[in-house]
C-alpha cells in the first residue's frame, strides 16, 4: 500500500508508515514490523504509536495527526479496564491521515468500520483467523447437545445418580447428518472435525466453490 498517496485536501509531508497499535502487539510483532519497515519502497520506514495504558490516557492529538495505519489486535480484549478497544477506534476515528485500520475480528460489521470505509479507509479482517478455536467449540456444543449432558450437569449440581437409559439415551453421532449452513473458513473446520467421527456432513454455501 502507497501510504504517500495523497487524498484531496490532505497534504502529506513525507513517504512514511505510522502504525498505531498496542504494546502487547508490537511485543509479540516488533521484529515482523521491523523486518518491513527495513524493505526498500515507495511507502518509507514504520514509525509506531504504542496506545497509552492509563485507563484516562489516549493518544495525543499531535500523535494521531501522524497515523496512516492501525492495527487492532485481539488482546485489546485481555484488559478492559485499561479501556484499549476504545481508545484505538476513538484515534481512528480522529486520525485525519489514516488509510488502513486492520481488525483481528472475522467480522466488519460494526458501525465503526463503516463509519471509516465511508471515510475512505481501507478496513481488512482476519478472515479464517478464529476458524479452528470457534469450529472445536461448536464441536464441543454439538457433543454436548448429542449425549445429553445438560442432563447429567444439573444432576452432578443436585448430588443425584440419574442414568438415561434406552430409548432415551442418545444416539451416537456416527451415522447421523448434520447440515452446516455457511460454508466459510468455520464452517468448513466444523465439517473438518465432523467426518472422522462418522458424521454425514451435508453444506450449504450461497455461491458455488
Amino acid at each position: 500500500m502507497d501510504t504517500g498517496r495523497d487524498r484531496p485536501g490532505r497534504a502529506r509531508e513525507s513517504f512514511v508508515t505510522v502504525l498505531m497499535g498496542t504494546r502487547v502487539f508490537f511485543e509479540r510483532h516488533g521484529a515482523e514490523v521491523d523486518r518491513i519497515s527495513a524493505i526498500p519502497g515507495p511507502r518509507g520506514p514504520i514509525e509506531r504509536i504504542v496506545i497509552p495504558e492509563g485507563p484516562d490516557d489516549r493518544v495525543s492529538p499531535e500523535d494521531l495527526e501522524r497515523v496512516t495505519v492501525t492495527f487492532a489486535s485481539g488482546d485489546m480484549n485481555d484488559r478492559p479496564e485499561e479501556r484499549l478497544q476504545r481508545k484505538l477506534y476513538g484515534g481512528a476515528r480522529r486520525a485525519p491521515h489514516l488509510e488502513w485500520l486492520h481488525a483481528y475480528n472475522v467480522g466488519t460489521d460494526d458501525p465503526i468500520f463503516g463509519e471509516l470505509m465511508d471515510k475512505g479507509v481501507v478496513v481488512s479482517n482476519s478472515a479464517g483467523a478464529s476458524a479452528e478455536p470457534i469450529g472445536l467449540m461448536l464441536l464441543t456444543n454439538l457433543l454436548t447437545l448429542a449425549r445429553n449432558m445438560l442432563h447429567y450437569h444439573r444432576a452432578q449440581h443436585a448430588h443425584e445418580w440419574a442414568p438415561v437409559h434406552r430409548p432415551s439415551a442418545p444416539r451416537d453421532l456416527r451415522g447421523q447428518t448434520v447440515t452446516i449452513v455457511g460454508l466459510g473458513s468455520i464452517g468448513s473446520a466444523l465439517a473438518s472435525y465432523l467426518r472422522p467421527i462418522g458424521v454425514h456432513v451435508i453444506g450449504v454455501r450461497r455461491r458455488p466453490a
